[in-house]
């Protein structure tokens, strides 16, 4: 079941009866844009196309062979792409050029949590529709009905309060679970010994999200020292995309920010 954001998942439903056009569904992660997608998608009996990928990038050829059936299909074709900001500029303007004027029964749907990275011309010819986070009570109760302990659903609504799909990610995650405790709970010369666990359970920039959430919710009004600290922990999450050495990271996270 998808909770939340009734109004925008009845505009979604309302666009897949056309023919054909472009819709970008935005929000931010784990409020449920992919997975009401996928369930709507469930019940259709046409063509789909449903792409998504773990990959950090989507690569050239795949816009073009995407656009490609777009563009020789006789019969309605929905094409859903997760995570459409991975796709370069240039693979976007790919797009852009079929969207610009669909002849085809094609449905293009692009879903992102970072809509900065969607190129302005492709906003500005989709229909947007926006997904919101979920009020905290709502994924409460949805991990409750779930049968999740409540020690779980406490330490995972601390972190994602408002997103039930990372909660759920993160419940079911038990060595995650018992990392984080561990690790909010040792003095700086202990967590150090985490390092290898961490690596071994989590995706860097995953883990530094979840420290910096820890922080900023464990601060009820910020000091500017506070402030900065938060300011430089966020700089090293957007290192990590440099690929940087990530024992020597999380070591100075450790020494230096606690």
């Amino acid at each position: 079941m998808i909770i939340g954001n009734q109004e925008s998942k009845n505009l979604v439903i309302n666009f897949l009866e056309r023919e054909r056009g472009s819709l970008l569904v935005y929000g931010p992660e784990g409020v449920g844009k992919f997975s009401f997608l996928k369930e709507i998608l469930q019940q259709y009996s046409g063509e789909k196309i449903i792409l998504d990928n773990e990959n950090r990038f989507f690569s050239l050829e795949t816009a073009r062979l995407l656009t490609l059936l777009g563009k020789q299909k006789k019969k309605k074709l929905i094409i859903v792409i997760n995570d459409a900001h991975k796709f370069s500029h240039q693979a976007q303007n790919i797009f852009l050029k079929t969207i610009e004027e669909i002849v085809t029964p094609t449905i293009f749907i692009f879903i992102t949590h970072q809509l900065s990275k969607i190129l302005p011309t492709i906003r500005s010819r989709s229909l947007l529709i926006k997904f919101s986070l979920i009020p905290e009570k709502e994924v409460e109760d949805l991990l409750t009905s779930k049968g999740y302990k409540n020690d779980d659903i406490k330490l995972s609504l601390f972190f994602y309060p408002h997103q039930p799909g990372k909660a759920i990610s993160l419940i079911n995650s038990k060595n995650k679970l018992k990392i984080l405790r561990k690790f909010f709970d040792s003095p700086p010369e202990e967590k150090l010994l985490l390092i290898d666990e961490i690596k071994k359970n989590f995706q860097p920039k995953e883990f530094i999200e979840l420290y910096l959430i820890g922080l900023r919710r464990s601060f009820s009004k910020l000091s500017l020292a506070e402030a900065i600290k938060i300011k430089e922990i966020t700089n090293l999450y957007f290192d990590l995309e440099y690929n940087l050495n990530i024992d020597v990271q999380m070591a100075d996270l450790i020494l230096n920010y606690g």
